[in-house]
Formats: C-alpha cells, sequence, structure tokens
C-alpha cells in the first residue's frame, strides 16, 4: 500500500516511493541502476548504463521544442544508508519503511535517502511524462557519490549535446549555486598514548544524535564541537576521561550517532559518579539546544 500517494507532485511521490523499495546505499547500486535502466528501455528512451552502474537517459524535446538548447539534469542514485541500533532492517537487501508525519517524510528506523533520491524522482517524474513541455532532456544519474563521487569520475559525458546542466542535489530549497567547490576526503593520524591505571570504568553512550548528512548543523560543524565539548569539559577533574569510539555503522560520510564514552574513576566511589551524570546529562543537552536548534 502506498503511503506517499496523497503529496504533491504526485508523480514525483510516486517515483520516490518506488526508490524507497530499492536498496540503493553506496556500494550497493546494482538493483537501482537496474531499475532505472528498465525504466528507460519500457519507455523507449535511450539509455546507457556503463560498466560502473551510472545511467544516462535521453528524451528528445516536445514539439516546437526542437530548436532550444538541451537541458542536462544531474543527481545520484546512491544514498548514506543508515540505522538506529534496534533497527532490525538489512540495508543491503530490503527496502526502506517509508512513512509521513504532518508534513515530513521519513522512514522508519533508518536514513530516508531523499539526498539524493528526491533528484531521481523528479527526473524520472519529468521523463515520464506526456504534457509537460521541454527540449531535449539529458539526465545523468551517477553512482557512489556519497563516499567521494566515484561514479561522477568515471563516467563518460562525450554523447552529451547541451551545455547547460542543473544539479539537483543542494542544501537549501529556492536557492540555486552557480557552482560548488567540490569535496575531498582527509585521512587523519593521531598519535595515542596508553598507560595502565587503576579504578574504576564507566561507559556513557550519547545517543540520538541526527546522523543524516544533509543536516546542515553537522555540516556547519555545531554538533561536533558540542559533543566533544562535552566529552572533555563536562566532566570535573577527578574524572578521567579515557576514550571516545564514534560510531556512525557501516558508512562513511554520516556524523556519528552513537559516541561510547569511557571514564575511569580516579577513587573507588561509584556513587559520587552517578550523582553527578544526571546534572552533566541536563548540561549537555543543553548545550546541544543552543548549538541546535533542531535538537531535542
Amino acid at each position: 500500500m502506498s503511503v506517499l500517494s496523497d503529496l504533491e507532485p504526485k508523480s514525483v511521490f510516486t517515483f520516490f516511493e518506488e526508490i524507497t523499495k530499492i536498496p540503493h546505499g553506496s556500494g550497493n547500486v546494482e538493483q537501482i541502476s537496474d531499475y532505472l535502466a528498465d525504466f528507460a528501455k519500457e519507455r523507449k528512451l535511450f539509455c546507457i548504463q556503463d560498466e560502473w552502474k551510472n545511467v544516462i537517459i535521453v528524451k528528445e524535446a516536445s514539439a516546437g521544442y526542437e530548436e532550444e538548447p538541451a537541458i542536462i539534469l544531474q543527481g545520484h542514485m546512491d544514498m548514506v544508508a543508515v540505522k538506529k541500533p534496534d533497527c532490525e532492517i538489512d540495508m543491503r537487501t530490503e527496502g526502506l519503511r517509508a512513512a509521513v508525519k504532518g508534513d515530513v517524510v521519513y522512514a522508519e528506523g533508518t536514513s530516508l535517502g531523499g539526498d539524493d533520491g528526491i533528484a531521481v524522482a523528479y527526473c524520472l517524474a519529468l521523463l515520464d511524462s506526456h504534457t509537460i513541455k521541454h527540449p531535449k532532456l539529458e539526465v545523468i544519474l551517477t553512482v557512489d557519490e556519497e563516499v567521494g563521487m566515484d561514479g561522477a569520475r568515471a563516467i563518460d559525458l562525450s554523447m552529451l549535446t547541451g551545455n547547460r546542466m542543473v544539479n539537483l542535489d543542494s542544501e537549501d530549497e529556492g536557492i540555486f549555486l552557480t557552482s560548488c567547490a567540490g569535496g575531498a576526503r582527509v585521512k587523519c593520524r593521531l598519535p595515542l598514548v596508553s598507560e595502565e591505571g587503576e579504578g574504576i570504568a564507566f561507559k556513557v553512550t550519547v545517543g540520538g544524535l541526527l546522523a543524516i548528512q544533509e543536516v546542515k548543523y553537522t555540516r556547519r560543524g555545531e554538533i561536533p564541537t558540542a559533543c566533544w565539548e562535552g566529552c572533555y569539559n563536562g566532566f570535573p577533574d577527578r574524572f578521567r576521561f579515557v576514550s571516545v569510539k564514534p560510531r556512525a555503522g557501516w558508512r562513511i560520510m554520516p556524523f556519528p550517532v552513537r559516541l561510547p564514552l569511557c571514564w575511569c574513576w580516579r577513587k573507588r566511589t561509584e556513587i559520587l559518579f552517578r550523582r553527578f551524570l544526571p546534572d552533566w546529562r541536563r548540561r549537555f543537552r543543553r548545550s546541544l539546544r543552543q548549538r541546535i536548534p533542531v535538537f531535542i
């Protein structure tokens, strides 16, 4: 049963819901790529599916628009596939459970894949339409954007005729960017010092953080900054900070959804630690709210 059928534009959300039913995390794009290629073949549209599973679909201009310049529409078919610790969905083999609450579309227990599934849905809706007049459309849907733009680096675009492109992967609705600085992957190696000690170790898990990379507060740094400040500065000196091990699941992009923190109490006084913890929790949440309005 469709859960997005009442949303407008209807054709866009119809295709978006179909996409959510297909596993398409980065590195796991064969099914979604085949779906797009079959979509084109069923409508007798020109289609190229390369060895990397990138897909290019071309739809000729509507009557009366043959002389207009071609338009290139570009998005990516992969998503950041992350889920809550207690979610039983296997995101490599199962689809998502899309849901609607008010004016928010979300997935139960997992990321939704709006980045960049909504771009794919818009492209399919345009390609499927018999009523929308348009110039020649050249649709580029790449793979593995979320882990380094691997598909974009490998794709052959020599057959395209357009010289105007609309990239359907942005941050804010209603804002158009004229260019992009690209991205970079940075690897850091930090020296660690270990030593033996005595005491009682405590592990405190900071959970419920926003893991979807689209959230602008993560990209601006408020979430990471608040969390690390809470780790190092939230406890008094008599608690000795031992380690932090971020866990974001098995994907590269998202900020950690769980932060297991470990402290060692210099004295064997577990009661004092447990008394202090609720106050630290309140101050830590207050700090997040000040930095991040969307944090509850």
